[in-house]
């Protein structure tokens, strides 16, 4: 792979909230922007796909199957 850019991915905090998914070399990507809001018992909840106006970010990698 040396060095290849395989998603090259450009959002703006006005952009809309839908994560960011992919696929490649049999696996897949997804990127999704979090929130927390602390619920009535004082626990912070995180809320996916709200706003990419947000510091922390969900990033999951799953086998999608195997590539030959």
């Amino acid at each position: 792979m040396d060095n290849e850019i395989i998603k090259e991915i450009v959002k703006d905090v006005n952009d809309s909230p839908r994560g960011v998914y992919w696929s490649y070399d049999g696996f897949n990507f997804e990127l999704k922007p979090v929130v927390r809001k602390v619920n009535e018992e004082g626990r912070a909840i995180p809320y996916y796909e709200e706003t990419w106006n947000t510091t922390e970010l969900y990033f999951e990698v799953r086998a999608s199957g195997h590539k030959s």
